[in-house]
């Protein structure tokens, strides 16, 4: 086990301190200290944790990461179990695990992680932190490792712009593995960014909305440009319940995200086609407006036929408010002559319908 420990001093920097000057007072001295242990033996945690008076679950959450939730309050601790993405890993991430103390932060890792290694070295040579407080580590530690997902994204964004290039000069030579390996990547860094934001639960509101916010700039940064047609949050909002029920299931199937990308493809799938139906419900309405010259109520109306397949006059005066309604039968009858539409019914209760 690899000890190596930090102080932040008056002057908002982060020396390094020897871990031998470690003893029992640093935990009641009010000094703000970042401790990283690399720990691949669960023996050594244990008996490194056990005098810190910690809890006995956040123990065993940090000997066996992702088996407990990502989240745990304390009183005067919080335990966060963090996932990070491995470059050189594909589709595999580590956790590292922080426990937050009044006036220390522990990280812990069953492995050498670069990313800890490399924040080791910027954090205690150049950076001055906006709080001599604990908060402010705190918010360094989380910043930078969120930071470390979009170096990953632009190697993806890189690998897409090579296959799209490929498919237009030469499609032929490309194999259809190397689009589902994209695809792969894609959705495997939506989901982490999505289990980062969950794990540190920013808002007392709005959590979800941020998260999903995110899931759609990553899309955006991984060449997946939708041009604002629609968001993935119109397919959660439809059923709440099962969102949360399917993040829910990753924390009790010990991190396995097989059911969250099932439903996330799945809603992804389901708008892309949406958006391509109203793509081509827009196109046919442009196409019938300038062919028959109509007016825009009438084009209104050919939309909404378009979408809903009938129409009655109640439903265009919704659509047309400030339209009197002798206009808007007069649009009826103009469509009707054109052979757009038809009508069924009772006089007083008819319906139309798209003729063409």
């Amino acid at each position: 086990m690899e000890i190596k420990a930090f102080t932040l001093d008056e002057n908002t920097r982060l020396p390094p301190i020897a871990p031998e000057d470690l003893s029992q007072e640093w935990l009641i001295d009010q000094v703000p200290r970042w401790i990283d242990v690399d720990a691949s033996e669960a023996d050594a945690l244990a008996d490194f944790l056990a005098p810190l008076g910690i809890p006995q679950p956040i123990i065993q959450s940090c000997l066996r990461p992702s088996e407990e939730p990502e989240l745990a309050h304390y009183e005067n601790m919080v335990y966060i179990e963090f996932p990070l993405i491995i470059k050189n890993r594909i589709y595999d991430r580590t956790y590292v695990s922080i426990i937050v103390l009044p006036t220390t932060l522990i990280t812990i890792h069953s492995e050498t992680v670069s990313t800890i290694s490399m924040l080791e070295t910027r954090l205690s040579m150049e950076t001055l932190f906006h709080s001599s407080e604990i908060s402010g580590l705190l918010h360094e530690i989380i910043v930078y490792l969120l930071r470390q997902n979009y170096h990953y994204f632009l190697d993806v964004r890189t690998q897409i712009n090579y296959l799209s290039n490929g498919i237009i000069e030469k499609p032929d030579a490309v194999e259809l593995g190397d689009i589902l390996k994209i695809i792969r990547l894609v959705d495997f860094f939506i989901t982490v960014v999505e289990d980062q934001h969950y794990c540190i639960e920013t808002f007392l509101d709005g959590n979800g909305r941020t998260s999903r916010l995110l899931s759609t700039l990553c899309l955006y940064k991984a060449g997946y440009d939708f041009k604002r047609l629609f968001t993935i949050s119109e397919y959660y909002d439809r059923d709440r319940p099962t969102f949360y029920k399917k993040i829910q299931c990753v924390r009790e199937n010990d991190m396995d995200m097989t059911v969250w990308l099932d439903y996330f493809i799945t809603g992804l799938e389901t708008q892309m086609i949406e958006v391509k139906e109203r793509g081509e419900q827009v196109i046919r309405r442009d196409i019938l407006t300038q062919k028959h010259n109509l007016n825009e109520r009438q084009s209104k109306a050919i939309e909404y036929l378009l979408q809903y397949d009938r129409l009655t006059i109640q439903d265009y005066e919704v659509l047309c408010p400030e339209v009197n309604r002798r206009s808007l039968q007069r649009d009826f009858k103009i469509m009707i002559e054109k052979e757009l539409i038809d009508s069924e019914g009772a006089t007083n209760q008819l319906v139309y319908l798209l003729r063409v």
